[in-house]
């Protein structure tokens, strides 16, 4: 079977993560070493270059740097300096990847064809895209496939962070059934959940939104998976599904009095 080729647009909000987690800057050299740990290239992208000490990905990457793509797009600024030069992210890198890096997540971890995940990637790259919801589930906070390892980090911390303000002595429920992966699966249901954000971060304009970890704390509720589901099926509030529930559960009381 014929692998698919990693494009030079792929890179562009991975490599935006690494150079947010890097204050000290990030040399080209870095970039390619963290990129293919991250991106794994394999068929072409992983032969190396004719006479060269470069795989296909390497010079894709190195491409980023010869197209002048970030300076282009004024998402970070490359630095000249002995022995290398470092790329830094700007103000507008920092808002254009808070904006998407967690569609990004999503488009790269789904079952997508390659014409698909091309065609969304193409899409969320835009400067003046049209904001567009996708479900989030917990694929974008505490996944344990990743795009970056810089999205890891993120999202253990905001995850961490979640799990102190929503859990009760040590645990933690869905905030509208109730139910608890722990006392069900035990063990292997340990400091589960899913969270929903109540204002999907897909929907921001283009600029995205930028808030410290308590103001985000406050978007996000944990839920089962089921609840999660039928949130996004019928597009409706937790606090809404939560009131069905109660309904429901009143009249299955009184039906089963009679």
């Amino acid at each position: 079977m014929k692998s698919l080729r990693i494009s030079e647009s792929e890179l562009i909000i991975p490599a935006l993560q690494i150079f947010s987690q890097r204050k000290q800057g990030t040399t080209t050299s870095d970039l390619i070493k963290e990129l293919t740990a991250i991106m794994r290239p394999i068929g072409k992208d992983a032969e190396i270059l004719h006479n060269r000490n470069d795989s296909h990905f390497s010079q894709i990457v190195r491409n980023l740097r010869s197209h002048k793509t970030f300076e282009r797009l004024r998402l970070a600024v490359y630095k000249a300096g002995k022995p290398d030069g470092k790329y830094f992210i700007t103000t507008r890198g920092k808002i254009f990847l808070l904006a998407r890096e967690k569609e990004f997540e999503y488009i790269c971890n789904y079952n997508f064809t390659k014409n698909e995940r091309k065609d969304a990637i193409t899409a969320l790259l835009a400067p003046t895209r049209k904001s567009f919801f996708i479900p989030e589930t917990n694929v974008f906070e505490g996944a344990i496939r990743t795009t970056t390892v810089a999205v890891r980090v993120r999202s253990t911390k905001l995850r961490k962070y979640a799990f102190q303000y929503y859990s009760k002595k040590g645990q933690i429920k869905c905030s509208i059934c109730n139910f608890d992966f722990m006392q069900i699966y035990g063990k292997y249901g340990e400091k589960y959940i899913e969270f929903h954000h109540m204002k999907p971060i897909s929907t921001y304009n283009s600029l995205g939104q930028i808030s410290d970890i308590k103001n985000a704390i406050k978007n996000i509720c944990p839920v089962c998976s089921n609840c999660h589901a039928i949130i996004h099926r019928n597009n409706i509030t937790p606090q809404k599904l939560k009131k069905v529930l109660k309904k429901y559960e009143r009249t299955n009381i009184t039906n089963h009095s009679k």
